[in-house]
């Protein structure tokens, strides 16, 4: 008798599971290869437990984000940022072993 009494409006509602807005914010293939990108550097910094790699992906996440809204061409300071990280670690090997 509660359940009736607390929930009576409930039966006039209209419920539906569909989403209107996709959150993901994919709409081209750009879109997909950028957050493919994202995910397999985070998968590479979990897989490597390297703060290094989580902070690059971070990175890329946000100039994949800003960088299409300012009009800027993403995809080149992406591969700006991964040559950078790769010249980086290429040093810290080189220092390790002349140590």
């Amino acid at each position: 008798k509660i359940l009736e009494e607390t929930s009576a409006g409930a039966v006039s509602q209209t419920y539906s599971l569909l989403q209107t807005a996709s959150g993901s914010g994919l709409r081209s293939r750009a879109d997909l290869a950028r957050s493919e990108v994202v995910t397999m550097v985070r998968r590479l910094a979990k897989r490597e437990h390297s703060a290094s790699l989580a902070q690059l992906a971070s990175r890329i996440a946000a100039v994949a984000r800003f960088g299409t809204i300012a009009g800027e061409e993403p995809f080149a300071k992406i591969r700006g940022l991964i040559s950078d990280m790769i010249a980086k670690l290429e040093k810290q090997l080189a220092d390790e072993t002349t140590e």
